[in-house]
């Protein structure tokens, strides 16, 4: 894809300027400018996030100021305002008192939501932060099931605390709270959490998954250098602390549930006091799958990528673009029992010359010059030209049309379903037709 340096300088070549009148700077602020506007009005960045129930949060605070200090992550003010805002207070009975008012009795106040499984009811909104770079929510689900969007007008109209009433959501709101921000009645208090990354610290990869589903390794890897049958085997030195063993190895035991290492299953099954089962051939090495072993492969490395019959599973790069889907996995997630939130995406930070505008295709780029165009014909100053300048802003509007049109339909035409029902999905059923010979009303 071209960089933002080489649109500037098409840019400039169209406006027969030498940075004389308009700026390389000036191009720059008008491109992003483009950029943010074209993915907010087009509406054709879509992503999917997913929360847990209850949300979590990287921070929370107490006054306003100390959000800038959240270093971008999802964060809340879980304290409440009182005396016009110059004091904070963690439940309803300390701001009536501190209004000179007889305090009642209040529910208990929370620093993170998830206290709400282990502790008492609390008056404080149901609140599920989005990421900074979204702009216009399409879709909330929970659970896989689609939630209607409603105003927190018509939940006050039912004169009930709906923020606190729990049971299964089939509604959402943007709430009280700060922009990017909803609320979803009725609340979820049960603690759930999708996936759990053990030791990871916020570094490093995930090397391998544990749970109650089964997990199968598909590697390009499949021989090894040694053999083994215990650590010791593989961790021998000889007297000047040279490893006598170099190179992959594999442990070809089994293990019994005591950590003891078994050479055949049904010596696993005798360990653990389960029924014996039949025993497949031994074997130590790769070669040996022509005589009856089984076929080998190791996962050395990490996760590229996760693929089930039963399930689907998606890559979420920097950028929809399938060629940004590098690196490894460092964050997994579920829709199950959580909350689905489709929204559109805006840019997170400002280009420069040597970036790359890569939430759009290569197709889309021509856009931003028209609106660069726009921008630095309706200047006033030497070089205004209104007429050009109404041009380029009928094209760039023309474009941001056009491809909201193309992702509405994209969207129309996806099949959303909840779980398979009576075999393979056939979609929208068909209308009915009738016979030929069917009577006819003229």
């Amino acid at each position: 894809m071209p960089t933002v340096a080489s649109d500037l300088t098409l840019i400039q070549e169209r406006l027969h300027d030498s940075a004389a009148i308009w700026t390389r700077a000036e191009l720059l602020t008008f491109y992003n400018d483009a950029y943010e506007q074209f993915c907010s009005k087009s509406r054709c960045v879509r992503r999917l996030h997913l929360i847990d129930v209850p949300p979590r949060y990287a921070f929370t605070y107490c006054y306003e100021w100390e959000s800038r200090y959240t270093q971008g992550g999802p964060s809340r003010m879980m304290m409440l305002p009182s005396l016009d805002g110059t004091r904070r207070v963690t439940s309803l009975w300390e701001a009536e008192q501190a209004e000179g008012v007889t305090p009642t009795a209040s529910y208990a106040g929370k620093t993170q939501e998830w206290e709400r499984a282990y502790g008492n009811e609390t008056d404080r909104q149901f609140i599920f932060a989005l990421p900074k770079h979204g702009d216009l929510i399409m879709r909330v689900a929970w659970d896989g099931k689609a939630l209607n969007p409603v105003t927190v007008r018509e939940f006050d109209h039912t004169d009930d605390a709906w923020m606190r009433r729990a049971g299964e959501p089939w509604w959402w709101t943007n709430g009280t709270g700060r922009i990017r921000t909803i609320e979803v009645y009725e609340i979820v208090t049960n603690y759930t959490q999708q996936y759990a990354l053990v030791d990871y610290a916020d570094r490093g990869l995930a090397r391998g998954f544990s749970g109650v589903r089964d997990y199968g390794i598909a590697s390009e890897i499949t021989t090894h250098a040694f053999a083994y049958s215990t650590p010791a085997d593989a961790h021998h030195q000889g007297a000047d602390s040279t490893p006598y063993l170099t190179g992959l190895g594999w442990n070809f035991t089994i293990r019994a549930t005591d950590g003891t290492g078994c050479t055949y299953r049904w010596e696993a099954d005798m360990r653990n006091g389960d029924t014996l089962t039949a025993a497949s051939t031994a074997q130590t090495y790769a070669w040996e799958e022509v005589f009856g072993g089984v076929s080998l492969a190791f996962g050395v490395g990490t996760v590229r990528a996760m693929v089930s019959p039963d399930r689907q599973y998606w890559g979420m790069g920097s950028s929809p673009s399938l060629n940004t889907l590098y690196g490894g996995i460092r964050d997994l997630r579920s829709s199950v029992q959580s909350v689905e939130v489709t929204h559109v995406v805006t840019p997170e930070a400002a280009l420069t010359e040597v970036d790359i505008p890569d939430l759009l295709p290569t197709q889309a780029q021509r856009y931003l010059r028209y609106y660069c165009w726009y921008r630095a014909y309706v200047r006033s100053g030497p070089g205004q030209n209104l007429a050009l300048a109404k041009h380029y802003r009928d094209r760039f509007d023309r474009g941001c049309e056009v491809w909201r049109k193309l992702a509405d339909q994209a969207s129309m035409d996806v099949v959303i379903q909840r779980e398979m029902s009576g075999g393979a999905s056939t979609g929208t059923p068909p209308m009915v037709r009738l016979p030929s010979n069917f009577e006819q009303v003229w």
